[in-house]
């Protein structure tokens, strides 16, 4: 792993062009200013509710979101966290 360097590439076309170069991370794609984003697109062709539509409900899930965002990539909408908070007496 110290062997490899990542690239930064240079944001030179679009709306948000500075001139400016950018490494690949989450907070340079939401912002938009990294180049080399695509979207990612579920067609579901199929007549009824099947195995389609489930793996794309799953996707688009908080369990689905959650992959993207642990394989480093930016989920379309961020999966919340619930803390709970309990005082120290209330575990006996």
């Amino acid at each position: 792993m110290n062997k490899i360097r990542t690239l930064s590439v240079e944001n030179a076309l679009g709306a948000k062009k500075d001139g400016l170069f950018y490494k690949p991370s989450q907070s340079n794609i939401s912002l938009g200013v990294y180049p080399f984003t695509r979207p990612i697109y579920v067609l579901n062709y199929q007549p009824n509710m099947g195995l389609g539509l489930g793996f794309s409900a799953f996707l688009t899930g908080d369990r689905g979101q959650r992959i993207f965002l642990k394989a480093g990539l930016l989920p379309a909408t961020m999966p919340g966290r619930d803390i709970i908070i309990r005082e120290e007496n209330s575990l006996n």
